[in-house]
C-alpha cells in the first residue's frame, strides 16, 4: 500500500468514527439523523465537524439556537425551572406548619395582590383586612371545615406579616384597599 493509499484509509477511518459519534450524539440527544444537515460545506474537517454539531444542536434545540448561546440557554432553562419551582411554593397553600404557611402565604400575597397603583392605604385599611380575614377562618371554624379555618387563619397572619413589613419600610408592595382619590380622601 502506497503512502497516498494508506493516508486514504486512515482517513476514511477517522471520518468514519466521527460519523458513528455524530450518529451517537444524535441518539443520545433524542435527534432524528434524518433532521440534521450533514453536508457541511466548509473549508477544513474541523470546520465540517463543528457545522454537524451546530446541525444537531439546531435540531434538538430549535432553529435560533447557535454556539454562542448554548451555554446561556442552559443558563435561561435552569433559571426558569427554579422560576417554576418558587412559583409553584409560593401559590400552593400550607395548612400544617403554620409558620412556614404564613411566611408562603405573605410572598403570595405581595404576588397576586401587590398594588403599586394603590397609594396610601391607610391603619384602618389594614385593620379591616384583618378583620375580614379573621371573620373567614372563624366562620370555616364554625362551619366545621377545619383546613379552611387553618388556611384563613395562615392568610391572616400573612395580612399581618405584610402589614408588620409595610409600617418598617421592608416590603411596602402588599397594600390593602383602594385608591385614596377613589374613597375621596386626597382630590
Amino acid at each position: 500500500m502506497s503512502t497516498a493509499e494508506k493516508k486514504q484509509a486512515d482517513q476514511e477511518t477517522i471520518d468514519e468514527g466521527v460519523d458513528l459519534a455524530l450518529i451517537q450524539l444524535c441518539n443520545v440527544l433524542g435527534v432524528s439523523t434524518e433532521a440534521v444537515n450533514w453536508d457541511a460545506a466548509s473549508e477544513t474537517f474541523e470546520g465540517d465537524v463543528q457545522s454537524v454539531i451546530c446541525s444537531i444542536l439546531r435540531a434538538k434545540y430549535g432553529e435560533y439556537w447557535s454556539a454562542d448561546d448554548g451555554l446561556e440557554s442552559a443558563r435561561l432553562e435552569a433559571a426558569n425551572a427554579r422560576i417554576a419551582e418558587l412559583e409553584l411554593l409560593i401559590n400552593s397553600p400550607e395548612t400544617d406548619d403554620w409558620l412556614t404557611g404564613a411566611r408562603l402565604e405573605a410572598a403570595h400575597q405581595v404576588e397576586r395582590y401587590g398594588a403599586e397603583h394603590d397609594a396610601g392605604k391607610t391603619a384602618w385599611d389594614w385593620f379591616w383586612l384583618i378583620g375580614y380575614l379573621a371573620q373567614k377562618a372563624a366562620a370555616a371554624q364554625t362551619a366545621g371545615d377545619s383546613s379552611k379555618a387553618k388556611h384563613h387563619t395562615i392568610s391572616t397572619a400573612a395580612a399581618l406579616l405584610n402589614w408588620h413589613r409595610h409600617l418598617g419600610g421592608i416590603d411596602q408592595r402588599m397594600r390593602p384597599g383602594i385608591d385614596p382619590v377613589e374613597r375621596g380622601i386626597v382630590s
